[in-house]
């Protein structure tokens, strides 16, 4: 159950673009997951609600920052439209994309519902946890799937895309233009433009 966009070659590098940077922060987070997991960080202890524990809370963050990256609504960002134009002989993307079709609902539920928002209909919010957590268990392999793809076609970047360094400063550019210029650090920082401290 796809839905399948087309995107212009520079359309897709622009959202590529944005992709990595929502990638980046779904590792940072999933880092943060695994030094809970290993007892790096511990549970601050002062939560009121029993039920509410801090790799759990963490890993439902973490699934609904995925879905960030595979929004099939209009002018959202699916990074398997990008894919499809920018790495077009990469049979994995339809493989992966298959694999993770079945939980795009739950996750977007869980989203939706429960997680960036909350549902003011209780039997609602509540609907979309517990199907979350009895789904749950069949999206760690899937995710990670999604994961060493994403690595493996940003090693190939050079290859695929060799033009993506000149795309990054035309939209840097543009975005000169479009934004005001007290935002151009930021501009260069999230672009990947900045100069570096010394």
């Amino acid at each position: 159950m796809t839905r399948k966009r087309t995107l212009t070659r520079d359309k897709a590098i622009e959202q590529y673009l944005i992709f990595r940077l929502k990638f980046e922060e779904w590792m940072l987070l999933s880092n943060l997951l695994d030094a809970v997991n290993q007892g790096r960080i511990e549970d601050p202890g002062y939560v009121l609600h029993p039920a509410v524990e801090l790799e759990s809370t963490l890993f439902e963050i973490v699934v609904v920052w995925f879905a960030t990256m595979v929004d099939r609504s209009n002018g959202s960002l699916n990074v398997f439209d990008i894919w499809r134009v920018l790495f077009p002989g990469e049979a994995e993307v339809a493989e992966v994309e298959n694999a993770l079709a079945p939980h795009l609902n739950v996750i977007r539920d869980l989203r939706n519902k429960a997680i960036f928002h909350a549902e003011g209909n209780a039997a609602e919010y509540f609907k979309a946890l517990i199907t979350f957590s009895e789904r749950k268990d069949k999206l760690a392999d899937p995710l990670d799937r999604f994961a060493k793809l994403a690595k493996k076609l940003a090693d190939s970047e050079d290859i695929a895309i060799p033009d993506l360094s000149e795309k990054r400063k035309k939209l840097r550019e543009s975005l000169y233009r479009e934004l005001p210029v007290e935002y151009s650090d930021s501009i260069d920082r999230l672009l990947g433009l900045a100069k570096k401290q010394t």
